[in-house]
């Protein structure tokens, strides 16, 4: 819900460049949030890469329905962009949790 909030937020106006600062700044901010979540894990099963790449996914898929939607009333265009986080987030999750962690070493 923040990451809609957020980036439906920053494109008022269709401001790019806020937009872009925005993502960047939401990708910064739940990586850091997820690393921290998972470095309090004493026995540590989850790769930090996990999230990290599940925020990526999401975060830069939800600003591309953002942008591609901006003809559409606010009514439909806000579901659309949730729906695309939240399906993204989780796919993403599932994505680098079984083939990304793998291939990073952290």
């Amino acid at each position: 819900m923040g990451i809609t909030f957020a980036l439906l937020l920053a494109h008022r106006g269709e401001n790019r460049r806020r937009g872009w600062a925005v993502a960047a700044g939401l990708i910064v901010l739940l990586s850091v949030m997820a690393a921290l979540d998972l470095a309090r894990e004493s026995p540590r099963e989850t790769n930090i890469s996990t999230p990290v790449i599940a925020v990526l996914l999401a975060t830069l898929a939800s600003l591309g329905m953002v942008r591609a939607t901006h003809r559409m009333r606010m009514l439909f265009r806000a579901p659309l962009v949730f729906a695309t986080s939240f399906i993204l987030l989780l796919g993403g999750l599932v994505f680098a949790s079984t083939y990304v962690a793998k291939v990073l070493p952290f």
